[in-house]
């Protein structure tokens, strides 16, 4: 059944629960420059401690699923499965959530690859299954990065289908699952290891500082682009790859979390995660200067803009229902088309109107 969407009336509902200095029309925005340095600086020090939070919240999650793992292979069951299922959602929540932040250690230290390497190698994985390998720690770290990490394990958890019992699983299963959770767990230690101020080799201080004598980057601001930079990545490959490759060929084979068809989850954490480094707020902490206030005392119409277009993004997203990805891009592919479209929008805000207002990266 085709549903259709007033999206007129969707927009003006978001802009009444706007900021009251919101206005519907923003084409002749003039841009005002803005770039002080300690405004800057005290914008980094809450984007270090929202990072710092989301990582200790992926670390505490990715705990979790080696707990469950563990309870799940000494006592295979419905409800155990389910549980560990449960679980591999819950820790890829905040790693969906940390795009923003997809710079420093989580390339450098090879976190990422380790992690969310995509689409993961089915063959590769069944071929370790059928083989005499011997699986230990030591292998799991040579193997390559589409072999590991949260899709491989999501594929022994879940199966090709989505619909695993506990009854199907053997026991090289259990013993690479084991061993897949370990590493996924070790990355998340390393992360948070590596965002812990005030120790040696910290990037924690590294990026608060920038700008200052004691860190590599030469200015606040380059620090600052380093955010932007991310934040934009994830909203050109959200629309451009990560939608639109599984919605041109009409495949799930293309969404990045079939298996467990969380995909829905995760790009609209994709976006949540966005917003949680513009607004410099995550869960209990509150940055005491963000990003949306630089650009808000610089230009408020600007500001006005982006955290408009940020609602109707969410908006509709939202309704996008069943919220499922794997049923989506068969079901509601005139929604996602205008989703794609919106998500652009606030890629060009971000990438064009704030870089300008914040005289990054001239």
């Amino acid at each position: 059944m085709k549903i259709t969407i007033n999206y007129t009336k969707v927009f003006a509902a978001i802009l009444l629960i706007s900021m009251g200095a919101c206005k519907s029309e923003f084409d002749n925005i003039t841009i005002k420059r803005f770039a002080l340095d300690e405004d800057q600086s005290q914008v980094l020090q809450g984007l270090a401690d929202i990072e710092k939070a989301i990582i200790t919240d992926w670390s505490t999650f990715t705990d979790s699923l080696k707990n469950s793992t563990k309870r799940f292979i000494a006592s295979p069951s419905a409800n155990t499965l389910a549980d560990v299922q449960t679980k591999w959602k819950q820790a890829r929540d905040p790693w969906e959530s940390n795009e923003s932040f997809g710079f420093g250690p989580v390339g450098n230290d090879g976190i990422d690859g380790n992690t969310d390497d995509w689409p993961m190698d089915i063959n590769s994985i069944n071929s370790i299954l059928a083989s005499n390998q011997t699986l230990n720690a030591q292998f799991v770290s040579q193997m390559a990065t589409n072999t590991r990490g949260f899709h491989a394990i999501e594929y022994l958890l879940f199966g090709r289908n989505g619909a695993k019992t506990f009854g199907d699983f053997s026991t090289r299963e259990y013993q690479l699952i084991n061993l897949l959770v370990a590493d996924l767990k070790s990355q998340s230690d390393l992360l948070k290891t590596r965002w812990i101020p005030n120790v040696a080799n910290s990037f924690y201080d590294d990026f608060k500082n920038g700008g200052q004598g004691n860190s590599s980057y030469p200015t606040a601001a380059t620090a600052l682009a380093e955010v932007l930079g991310a934040m934009t990545d994830i909203m050109t490959e959200l629309p451009d790859a990560k939608i639109e490759d599984p919605l041109t060929k009409q495949s799930i084979d293309y969404l990045e979390s079939r298996f467990s068809d969380y995909s829905y989850h995760d790009f609209r954490n994709n976006i949540t995660g966005v917003l949680v480094a513009y607004s410099g707020k995550y869960g209990n902490v509150v940055a005491d200067k963000s990003i949306s206030n630089l650009v808000a005392e610089a230009n408020p119409a600007v500001n006005d803009k982006v955290l408009t277009q940020f609602k109707l993004c969410l908006a509709l997203y939202d309704l996008i229902q069943p919220a499922s990805m794997n049923q989506g891009i068969f079901t509601r592919q005139n929604q996602l088309r205008d989703l794609q479209d919106e998500l652009r929008k606030l890629n060009q805000l971000l990438s064009v109107d704030v870089t300008s207002v914040l005289g990054i990266g001239e």
